[in-house]
């Protein structure tokens, strides 16, 4: 997240990001301009959404990347998560309150906004299932799952592991997750 704007209120900020030329999250009032991503940012974001994408097929769930606003109406914030995937009817054009999964790609800007306001805000969504933090520097996912009422962390790292994604009856690879994306001088796709 850049550099917070003044305050703003709920309904300024929807009309005013509707005609913006860059995106904006919004938090407790005040609006943060988002900076571009980089090619492996992007990469990897695609990776996930295309599996969700395979796995949400003839079902009721709709995949959504980086251009889709997520409203977490309790705590008045707006965010756009890197990936999002919803499973419940919603009807807003703009912005889903329902996820079952979330996925953010980290960088050194926002790595840390995404494990403690992201991941604590986040946690608070009933009907989310599955939070995942992907790397794009080195191989390495943590994964927040909810078990009944507590969230279970997981870290994966090799290829071979596999992430449950429960609202899509689904498991994706790390390896699938980091196709075509050279991390730490080792190139993974599909051909290996």
């Amino acid at each position: 997240m850049g550099l917070a704007l003044e305050l703003m209120s709920e309904s300024a900020y929807l009309a005013f990001e509707k005609v913006s030329k860059i995106k904006h999250e919004y938090v407790c009032g005040r609006v943060f301009a988002m900076a571009g991503t980089s090619k492996k940012h992007n990469k990897i974001s695609l990776n996930v959404g295309f599996q969700c994408r395979q796995a949400a097929r003839n079902t009721n769930c709709e995949v959504y990347i980086a251009d889709v606003k997520l409203k977490i109406a309790h705590r008045e914030n707006y965010y756009y998560p890197d990936v999002m995937v919803g499973c419940e009817e919603e009807n807003n054009d703009y912005f889903i309150e329902k996820p079952c999964i979330l996925v953010e790609v980290t960088s050194k800007s926002t790595e840390t906004i995404d494990r403690r306001e992201k991941l604590s805000s986040y946690k608070s969504i009933e009907s989310l299932q599955t939070y995942l933090i992907v790397s794009q520097e080195i191989m390495f996912i943590e994964a927040y799952q909810r078990q009944q009422q507590t969230w279970l962390m997981t870290h994966y790292t090799q290829p071979n592991e596999f992430i449950e994604l429960p609202c899509l009856n689904t498991n994706i690879s790390v390896e699938e997750i980091y196709e075509s994306i050279d991390i730490s001088n080792h190139q993974f796709s599909s051909e290996t």
